[in-house]
């Protein structure tokens, strides 16, 4: 190459092939001193041409110590050779670039398709297959890169579309009629049951499809009133509605879902069981006036019962009272029994002494003593008998007033003492008349040395009227056994009318208790009536409220 030397004090320049010389004698410039420009290519006018020359200068300024330039040495080279090589291996570089941009690319897009858009196609397949309802579709093996995210993605796609499709399999396929309108009132959705009972689809129904109105229709159009549930009546049939809105995930409505129910059965019948109720009002109000009735009844029944047993007592008291003096009759008719039956007794032994006085009228000369004793004997029997007939009157008579006492039960008993009253004076009229012939035998016996031819005729009447004495007795006897046996019948039912009014106290006090019983009862029947009428009437609230 050429050095160029130029002063720059001097203006001086100098030009040598391998050393440089400084003008003040000096060995050179020092390092530290010297400046380097950027070579500059000097091209001849043919350097577009392949073998034209290229040259390289560079410029060294070479410091005078003082903070200026003292010189400036240019060093020029030829370079075409260089510049040659250069332009090879540029051109080489290219190529190379190109072909491992060429080869990078075949070998990206390889890459990519083999991996890749092999993924993505795997991933658009699956995905057709679950927009068209699959949702059992295999996805394909991947790493946990970004692919492997699309795949958790798809997966919670998947499950997602399996989730909407159970949903609408149930919403399809469920016996509740639903629809879906648009925020616009459009018709977009009927379910399986909805369409059957529209008889048509969304292509065919629209508007007030379910013919409830134009109220209705500006209720459901109106947001602020969602959700509400309401049941209407319609031309055919009672519906059961709920209406609420579809809103997406950041709570824009999206629609109206509609579903609704036939409910004319049960609507029927709330209204029959309203009617119902309000009949089982009025008998549970009728069965409360009735109670309070029974209630008056139950409480004068137990008044009745009470005077009932009070009376009974009294009565109870009355019987056994006369049974008490039936008793005393009984006694006293045992005695008279006793007594007719020392009459009759003494009445045969007044006939052996007839008789034998018969016998022994011839011998009465020397038993005239012995008569006067008879007679004596038969005085003090005749007063005997008095005293009997007498005391047989005063017990007719007392029987007369306990029969008197005794009211209806004592009449047959007060025809017995009757009866026994006229035995009583028959007595009374025997023994009077036995008392004169008893005198008139003392006076015969007086008269006995005189008249004892007349014995036999006296001894005949005494015999008779000793029979008819004996037949009286016997009379009596069997009188007295009938009065015996009547008092004993009364006494009877003395006992028994005891028992009966015992029967009759006790059933009066059973009755005070059952009319007790019945009182409660009634107060019972009668809150339960209230409390069941109360019930009707909440029950029947409810079942408006329903």
């Amino acid at each position: 190459g050429t050095l160029l030397f130029e002063s720059l004090e001097d203006g001086q320049t100098s030009e040598g092939d391998e050393q440089i010389a400084a003008a003040d004698g000096s060995d050179g410039a020092e390092p530290g001193n010297t400046e380097a420009t950027p070579p500059e290519t000097a091209n001849t006018p043919d350097s577009e041409n392949a073998s034209a020359t290229q040259r390289a200068a560079v410029d060294i300024l070479i410091s005078d110590g003082r903070g200026g330039t003292w010189a400036k040495a240019t060093f020029d080279r030829d370079i075409t050779d260089f510049y040659s090589q250069t332009n090879d291996l540029r051109m080489l570089s290219i190529e190379i670039l190109v072909a491992v941009l060429v080869v990078g690319w075949l070998a990206g897009w390889i890459l990519l398709r083999t991996t890749v858009f092999r993924n993505l196609r795997a991933f658009a397949r699956a995905m057709t297959s679950i927009s068209n309802g699959d949702t059992n579709v295999d996805l394909p093996k991947v790493g946990s890169d970004e692919i492997g995210d699309m795949k958790k993605a798809l997966i919670g796609l998947r499950e997602s579309v399996r989730q909407a499709m159970i949903l609408q399999n149930m919403v399809e396929n469920t016996p509740t009629m639903t629809a879906l309108i648009t925020p616009a009132g459009t018709l977009s959705y009927l379910n399986a049951s909805a369409q059957d009972y529209v008889g048509g689809n969304t292509d065919t129904v629209s508007g007030d499809f379910l013919n409830l109105g134009d109220d209705f229709q500006t209720k459901l159009s109106n947001p602020e009133n969602l959700p509400f549930t309401e049941v209407m009546q319609n031309d055919r049939d009672y519906l059961e509605l709920l209406a609420a809105p579809v809103r997406d995930k950041d709570n824009v409505l999206l629609g109206t879902m509609l579903a609704w129910n036939k409910v004319t059965e049960r609507e029927e019948s709330r209204m029959a069981i309203t009617e119902m109720m309000a009949e089982v009002a009025r008998v549970a109000q009728s069965v409360t006036e009735q109670s309070e009735g029974l209630l008056g009844l139950a409480s004068e029944l137990t008044s009745q019962s009470e005077n009932t047993v009070e009376q009974s007592g009294g009565a109870l008291d009355v019987s056994r009272e006369a049974a008490s003096n039936t008793q005393n009759v009984a006694t006293a008719v045992e005695e008279l029994s006793s007594s007719i039956a020392e009459i009759n007794r003494q009445a045969s032994e007044a006939s052996n002494v007839t008789n034998r006085a018969q016998q022994e009228a011839e011998e009465s000369q020397r038993n005239i003593g012995s008569l006067e004793k008879a007679s004596s004997e038969i005085g003090s029997i005749i007063d005997l008998i008095n005293d009997v007939a007498h005391r047989t009157k005063l017990l007719s008579l007392n029987a007369t007033i306990e029969a008197e006492r005794a009211g209806p039960l004592g009449k047959g008993f007060a025809v017995v003492a009757n009866e026994v009253k006229s035995l009583a004076d028959q007595t009374a009229s025997a023994t009077g008349k036995i008392g004169e012939l008893t005198a008139a035998i003392q006076q015969e016996v007086q008269k006995a040395a005189h008249s004892i031819s007349t014995v036999g005729d006296v001894i005949h009447q005494v015999n008779d009227i000793q029979s008819t004495i004996t037949q009286s007795v016997d009379e009596q006897r069997r009188a007295t056994g009938e009065i015996s046996e009547n008092v004993q019948r009364i006494a009877a039912g003395a006992g028994s009318m005891d028992e009966m009014i015992q029967f009759v106290n006790d059933g009066a006090q059973s009755t005070g208790k059952n009319a007790h019983d019945l009182n409660t009862a009634s107060h019972q029947l009668s809150e339960m009536a209230r409390n069941l009428s109360e019930r009707m009437r909440a029950f029947s609230e409810r079942m408006k409220l329903t």
